[in-house]
């Protein structure tokens, strides 16, 4: 369980070929150009970027200018990731406290691109990149993520499960493969957050295909958060 989810943190497939520059204006265009980022830098005029930039909140902003504080302690090979950096920072809207914690991101970043890298290696086949969760480490994700606290958790979790009642039917030869996306019948993918109510979207998520399935109607679009409110001790909790 923990070296999957480890992986899902290091190296989840890349959608930054697919991001759409002209939606943060000119001054991300010219994070794309290494030489025109390093001009920047190099000539203090970090604002000058910065004012060029389009729906970037001010406190994306901020930790922008965290970062480019970091420019003069690197050497030659390092600033390349931290161009990266930048676009990550922009992409995901992230917002950092001080140089400090802007610093720690941008070494856990770095950490995890080193990481996708390394997979890229060993898995051409796949196509390996960062993604919203790069600058977290790897206690961070599982602790944040997973509501996983470890094999004891995950046994007494499944203490009360009953196994199922079997039943022999004549069945074809399944196929190879399958999946239920080619169909259509898989809800969009949604983003939970930080709201630790994992149960409630995989719950919802199988009501709406089931829906989907059996009616054909595809327009059913259920709330989490409603299921939460009423269902409040639905999670396991700590005894």
């Amino acid at each position: 369980m923990r070296s999957i989810v480890i992986i899902a943190v290091i190296c989840a497939v890349s959608s930054a070929h697919h991001l759409d520059s002209k939606k943060f204006g000119k001054g991300f265009e010219d994070l794309l150009d290494q030489n025109k980022f390093e001009d920047i830098l190099q000539g203090g005029k970090i604002d000058d970027l910065l004012g060029n930039l389009k729906n970037v909140g001010d406190r994306t902003k901020n930790s922008l200018k965290f970062a480019s504080n970091l420019h003069k302690q690197l050497n030659s090979t390092e600033k390349k990731p931290l161009n990266e950096f930048f676009q990550f920072i922009i992409k995901h809207n992230k917002e950092y406290d001080n140089e400090t914690a802007t610093s720690e991101r941008f070494q856990n970043f770095r950490e995890s691109k080193r990481r996708a890298e390394q997979h890229q290696k060993l898995d051409p086949s796949a196509t390996y990149g960062t993604n919203k969760f790069s600058d977290l480490t790897k206690e961070e994700f599982i602790a944040q993520k997973t509501g996983i606290k470890g094999i004891e958790h995950v046994q007494r979790l499944h203490s009360t499960a009953k196994p199922a009642n079997h039943s022999r039917v004549k069945r074809d030869t399944p196929p190879s493969a399958f999946d239920w996306r080619d169909w259509g019948i898989i809800s969009s993918i949604k983003d939970q957050g930080n709201c630790g109510c994992c149960y409630a979207f995989a719950a919802v998520g199988a009501v709406e295909a089931n829906h989907k399935l059996y009616t054909g109607d595809d327009e059913l679009d259920l709330s989490e958060q409603q299921m939460r409110v009423i269902l409040p001790n639905a999670y396991p909790r700590e005894r």
